[in-house]
């Protein structure tokens, strides 16, 4: 994603996977939602005149004022 994702939301361990005393691989849970996911997801209710005069679908505006939202907040968390 060439947007700032903010990293993991729930960061997970690698494990390394060994089968009768040999190392066979690495193990890596490190997918699932990011921080920008996890801010899209838990934005608060679209300001009624957001987006008023655009010309775009009612979940468009809704779409775009989570993203914005997310954005906002990681560039606010990325400040200090």
């Amino acid at each position: 994603m060439s947007k700032e994702t903010g990293g993991q939301a729930f960061p997970s361990l690698h494990y390394q996977v060994i089968e009768n005393g040999e190392e066979i691989g690495e193990y890596a849970q490190d997918s699932g939602i990011t921080i920008r996911d996890y801010f899209i997801s838990h934005a608060p209710e679209m300001p009624k005149d957001y987006y008023k005069d655009a010309p775009i679908s009612s979940l468009e505006k809704i779409v775009r004022w989570g993203r914005d939202y997310a954005d906002a907040m990681i560039a606010e968390r990325n400040k200090s």
